[in-house]
C-alpha cells in the first residue's frame, strides 16, 4: 500500500503490499480520501471512501447523514478546486513543506526533542515533556498557548491527554 500526499509517493507498507499482491478480492481494497490529510488542508473534514465492499458501503450509507458535508462546504470547495493555478500553487507548495520534513526532525533531534516519525502526512507528533514546568494537564495548557506566542508555531495537543505529544503542521 503506497499513501501520496500533494501527489508525491511518501510511505509505502510492505505488509499491506504483500497481501495486496496475492490476488486479494475487490472488496477487500478500499481507497479512502480526505482532503485533511491526503491534500495537506489541515482541519478541512471532507473525504471520500471507494468500496466495493457491500457491508462497508451499507454502513457508510447508514452513517452519512451523521456525517455529511454541507453544500456551503462542498460548493467552496468546489470553487476552490475549479481553481487550477491555486491548486497547481498549493500542490507546489505542499510539495516544499515535505521536502522541508527532514530539516524538521533534524531539528528535533538538535534539541533534545523526541518525536513520532511521520508516514506520509502534513503534520508530525513531538513530545515537549521535558518542557513542562510541571507534569499536570493545566501545565501543559499553558505550554501549548506559550509556543505559538513566543515563536509563532502553531500545535495542537494530542487528543488522547497524558500522551504529551503535540500535533505540529508542517
Amino acid at each position: 500500500m503506497d499513501e501520496f500526499v500533494s501527489m508525491e509517493k511518501v510511505a509505502k507498507n510492505a505488509f499491506a503490499e504483500g497481501l495486496l499482491s496475492a490476488q486479494t478480492a475487490a472488496e477487500l481494497v478500499h481507497t479512502a480520501y480526505g482532503m485533511s490529510k491526503d491534500f495537506g488542508m489541515n482541519g478541512f473534514r471532507v473525504g471520500c471512501l471507494h468500496t466495493k465492499n457491500k457491508d462497508l458501503l451499507e454502513f457508510w450509507q447508514n452513517m452519512g447523514m451523521f456525517a455529511a458535508v454541507s453544500n456551503d462546504t462542498q460548493h467552496a470547495l468546489a470553487i476552490m478546486l475549479e481553481d487550477e493555478n491555486f491548486v497547481d500553487t498549493y500542490v507546489q507548495e505542499n510539495k516544499r513543506r515535505l521536502k522541508n520534513y527532514e530539516i524538521l526532525t533534524k531539528s528535533f533531534e538538535a534539541a533534545g526533542l523526541r518525536y513520532m516519525p511521520g508516514c506520509a502526512a502534513m503534520f508530525g507528533r513531538i513530545d515537549l515533556r521535558n518542557l513542562l514546568t510541571e507534569p499536570t494537564f493545566e501545565a501543559e495548557d499553558h505550554l501549548w498557548k506559550e509556543i505559538p506566542d513566543e515563536s509563532r508555531i502553531i500545535l495542537a495537543p494530542d487528543i488522547e491527554r497524558n500522551s504529551l505529544f503535540y500535533r505540529l503542521i508542517i
